[in-house]
């Protein structure tokens, strides 16, 4: 088990021997998307992002990395030393630990033979795929669900098996816009001046309407 200062130091040794390899070394911030179209370097949304990139120049030379949240969040059972899950802290600062292992993949590429391949320090067992689960058909179930709560259910039972994609986190938030689309609230105003509206009513005395009927049934027999 690791703690988060062993994430900072981790990045700062990749940041030590990529110089210590001579090349000039520069890294740009990690950007964030939530379409994969447009990128920001600041994260403000309160939702994870989708994807992020990291840019490491080595001699001038870039090396970009790609990745998706749901394929880069640490398994469930990567825990720290006091007992706390690497995804609930990712969760909880999603800009600072995505951030970070952005770039510490870029950093692995682009120095590779200085770096080597290192088990990263936020996970005990390596990353799952979106094909962790290939008996669920995510996309139908994605189709099939007809409330906003089935879809948020669906989202947290996709993180548990690393399903999670950009193409079904597109999906994930259309079918949410679909469903809060097709309800249409209640017009609370006219409820109530219907409720409030009284009733047609007679109101003349009984014995009145006991003429009237009287009258109306001569009327009648007149015809």
């Amino acid at each position: 088990m690791t703690n988060i200062d062993d994430v900072a130091q981790t990045l700062a040794e990749y940041e030590r021997l990529a110089i210590t390899s001579g090349a000039r070394v520069q890294i740009d911030p990690p950007e964030f998307s939530a379409d994969g179209t447009n990128w920001v370097p600041v994260w403000l949304a309160p939702e994870p992002p989708l994807a992020g990139r990291a840019t490491v120049h080595r001699d001038g030379i870039p090396t970009t990395v790609y990745a998706t949240w749901g394929e880069s969040l640490p398994v469930d059972t990567s825990l720290t030393e006091d007992g706390r899950r690497w995804c609930d802290i990712w969760d909880a600062k999603p800009m600072q630990r995505f951030g970070s292992f952005l770039v510490r993949s870029a950093l692995r590429r682009a120095f590779r033979e200085v770096i080597g391949d290192r088990v990263e320090p936020d996970e005990d067992a390596p990353r799952a795929t979106a094909d962790a689960a290939p008996g669920q058909d995510w996309d139908k179930a994605i189709a099939d669900a007809r409330t906003v709560e089935a879809v948020h259910t669906l989202h947290q039972e996709m993180k548990t098996a690393r399903a999670v994609t950009v193409p079904r986190e597109r999906a994930l938030r259309a079918k949410i816009n679909e469903l809060t689309a097709d309800w249409t609230p209640l017009d609370e105003h006219a409820a109530d001046a219907a409720s409030e509206r009284p009733a047609v009513q007679d109101h003349l005395p009984p014995a009145n309407r006991a003429a009237r009927r009287k009258a109306a049934r001569k009327k009648g027999a007149r015809r």
